[in-house]
C-alpha cells in the first residue's frame, strides 16, 4: 500500500547527508538485512592530494513541480575511474560514532549504499554514486548548521572502498528566525477534550524544523513517552507559516523478546474496515498534521491520505510505535490516552529552550539530490519496506 502524499518545497528532508551513529542506528537507516559490500581485500586509507570539494553554501532549487527548496551546493574534483559517495560529519562524529576511525565510517557509507540497491547494480543509481563525469554544481539537502567535514569517498563495482578519499572541513550558518517561526517555539497543552499533552516545542534549524518534546505524556496513558530518545522532529512551512508534524524513523535496535525492532512516529487513521492502521507507507516521511491559527484560537489539524485505490481518510492520530521484524507486526506503546485529530492548542509559556542534539539519521546521506548544470537527474528515493 502506497500512501501518495506530496510534500511542499519547504519540507525537504534535512536530515539526509549527514553520518550514521553505529550505536542504536542500522546501518540502512529502517529495515534490517541486506546483501552487503564486498569488501574481502585490506584497504589503506590514503586521502588523495589531487581530488577536492568545495562547499558553495546554502542556495534555492527549483524542483521539477516549479516549488523551490533551500539547499547545501557543493562542487567536486574527483580524477579516479571509479565512482565515489559524498558524505558530511558534524565535528566530532567521527570520533563519537566511529572511535575516530575513517576506515569503520567509509565501510559503513559504502554497505548502506549497496544494502539500499538491492539486487541491483548500486552505481547505477546517480542519487547515490558519482563519477568523474559529474564536473557541474550538486545540491543536497539542508544540513543542520554547525561545523562539518564532507568527504568524497571512492567506491569499486563490488561495492567496497578503495580507501581513496578527499575532505574538506566548511561551516554551515543558521538563518536568522522569521516572526512565523518563532510564533510556535513554547510549551504548549494539546487536547482533543479528554486526552490532554503539554508539549514543548524548541527550535532545531531556525525557519526549516523544530523538536517537540512530550507527545505521549498525558495523564491517560500508560506508557509515558518521557527518555531521552522520546522527542520528534516538526517542520516549519514558510508557505503558510505553519509547523508539520510528519512520518519519521527514530532508531533501530534489538530487543529481547521482539528481535530486530524500528522505533518510529507515525500517524494512524481508519481504514475501510473501521480498524485504525499505522500509516508508515511507501514515504514514512509523509505529513501527519498542521497547526493552524484563526485569530486567537490554535489548533493542531489532520492530513488527508489518499491511496492508488482511490480511498481517502483523514489522519485519526500520531504516535510512537514500534515495528517488530520477527513476526512483522507493529506495537503501540499506548491504546488509550492518544488523543483524535484536530486538537486545541493553548500557549502555556513562551520559551527558547534549548534545542536537542541532532538526531542522525541512519543510511545513505543523499536521500535526493539535484544537479541544477550536467547529466544528473532528479530522484525519488524508495525505502526499503
Amino acid at each position: 500500500m502506497r500512501i501518495n502524499v506530496i510534500l511542499a518545497a519547504a519540507l525537504v528532508a534535512a536530515l539526509a547527508f549527514t553520518g550514521c551513529k553505529k550505536d542504536r542506528f542500522g546501518p540502512s537507516g529502517h529495515g534490517h538485512g541486506g546483501n552487503g559490500n564486498n569488501q574481502s581485500e585490506e584497504v589503506k586509507i590514503v586521502e588523495n592530494p589531487d581530488w577536492t570539494v568545495t562547499y558553495l553554501g546554502r542556495a534555492d532549487f527549483e524542483e521539477t513541480d516549479g516549488s523551490v527548496s533551500r539547499v547545501e551546493e557543493f562542487r567536486f574534483k574527483y580524477t579516479g575511474n571509479n565512482w565515489f559517495i559524498v558524505r558530511s560529519l558534524q565535528d566530532g562524529v567521527l570520533q563519537d560514532s566511529y572511535d575516530g576511525s575513517l576506515k569503520d565510517f567509509f565501510t559503513a557509507e559504502a554497505k548502506a549504499v549497496v544494502d539500499a540497491a538491492g539486487d541491483g547494480k548500486w552505481y547505477e543509481n546517480n542519487n547515490n554514486a558519482f563519477d568523474k563525469s559529474q564536473t557541474g554544481i550538486v545540491a543536497f539537502d539542508l544540513l543542520f548548521h554547525g561545523n562539518y567535514v564532507t568527504y568524497i569517498i571512492e567506491m569499486n563495482a563490488k561495492g567496497g572502498i578503495t580507501g581513496k578519499y578527499a575532505k574538506a572541513a566548511h561551516q554551515v550558518e543558521e538563518e536568522a528566525a522569521v516572526a512565523n517561526y518563532i510564533r510556535w517555539i513554547g510549551k504548549w497543552r494539546v487536547t482533543d477534550g479528554s486526552s490532554p499533552y503539554e508539549i514543548t516545542v524548541s527550535p532545531a534549524e531556525n525557519n526549516y524544523f523544530y523538536t517537540v518534546d512530550g507527545w505521549e505524556t498525558g495523564p491517560n496513558v500508560t506508557e509515558q513517552m518521557t527518555m531521552d530518545e522520546d522527542w520528534i522532529y516538526t517542520r516549519y512551512n514558510k508557505e503558510d507559516g505553519n509547523m508539520y508534524f510528519y512520518g519519521q524513523f527514530i532508531f533501530a535496535y534489538k530487543d529481547d523478546n521482539l528481535g530486530d525492532v524500528d522505533e518510529m512516529f507515525v500517524g494512524t487513521y481508519l481504514g475501510p474496515d473501521g480498524e485504525y492502521v499505522d500509516g508508515e507507507g511507501a514515504d514514512y516521511q509523509y505529513n501527519i498534521a498542521h497547526t493552524q491559527q484563526s485569530g486567537e484560537t490554535f489548533s493542531i489539524q489532520p492530513e488527508m491520505l489518499e491511496f492508488d485505490n482511490g480511498f481517502k481518510t483523514p489522519i485519526k492520530t500520531m504516535r510512537y510505535t514500534r515495528y517488530a521484524y520477527k513476526d512483522n507486526k507493529w506495537y503501540h506503546y499506548n491504546t488509550a490516552g492518544v488523543p483524535t485529530l484536530p486538537l486545541t492548542m493553548t500557549r502555556i509559556e513562551v520559551i527558547q529552550a534549548p534545542a536537542k542534539a541532532h538526531r542522525l539519521p541512519a543510511g545513505p546521506a543523499v536521500s535526493k539530490n539535484h544537479m541544477n548544470r550536467g547529466a544528473l537527474k532528479v530522484h525519488t528515493p524508495k525505502t526499503s519496506r
